[in-house]
């Protein structure tokens, strides 16, 4: 059986497209037809996308958002290790689908598989581009303010790309969230095209 990392990604946005939308919505119209161009997306860069190596590695978290007593505790170096397969359209946009896994804030294992859009805001003629969008994704982990552990759960952050043709910096910002999810982490890490 060929497995795929992002099959139960796909499988998930599908059910969301087969829903069936408001008579006269054009909102629920036009999100199904979005949907469903991604998932075109997403199967082309599982067929014939490039793949990628991911490797985190740094995650900085504000110090206006957490004690001295806690940036102690914090793990800064959220090494791990990743797939991808990405895709780039007609329009220059590049469609990736992805599986990860790293040491998280407390050291413990964390998980990631998702699907990132980003659109080229900058092409340098010696070959730098900028990227923009975002990373919708399930991630599990061990936490404390959930019943159980390693429950899937979703996740949607801002993405941005500095790089060159084979390899590429990703950046994201994890906002904070209410009291008891502190947030405001830069989290970074490196794709290399294989």
């Amino acid at each position: 059986m060929n497995r795929c990392p992002g099959r139960w990604v796909l499988w998930a946005v599908a059910v969301l497209v087969g829903f069936p939308s408001v008579k006269g919505n054009e909102t629920g119209q036009l999100l199904r037809s979005y949907l469903k161009r991604e998932v075109n997306y997403v199967s082309e860069a599982l067929k014939r996308g490039e793949s990628e190596l991911i490797v985190n590695g740094f995650a900085y978290h504000s110090h206006s958002s957490y004690s001295k007593a806690q940036l102690d505790r914090l793990n800064s170096e959220a090494w791990g290790v990743g797939f991808g397969r990405s895709f780039t359209d007609f329009d220059g946009n590049r469609h990736q689908v992805y599986a990860v896994g790293f040491a998280d804030s407390h050291n413990r294992p964390e998980f990631h598989v998702g699907f990132n859009w980003l659109h080229p805001v900058l092409r340098h003629k010696y070959g730098l581009v900028v990227e923009v969008g975002f990373t919708a994704f399930f991630f599990l982990r061990k936490d404390s303010l959930l019943p159980s552990d390693y429950i899937p759960l979703p996740g949607l952050l801002p993405l941005v790309t500095i790089g060159g043709s084979r390899t590429k910096l990703n950046m994201t910002w994890i906002p904070r969230i209410g009291e008891r999810l502190q947030g405001n982490v830069l989290y970074l890490c490196i794709m290399q095209s294989l």
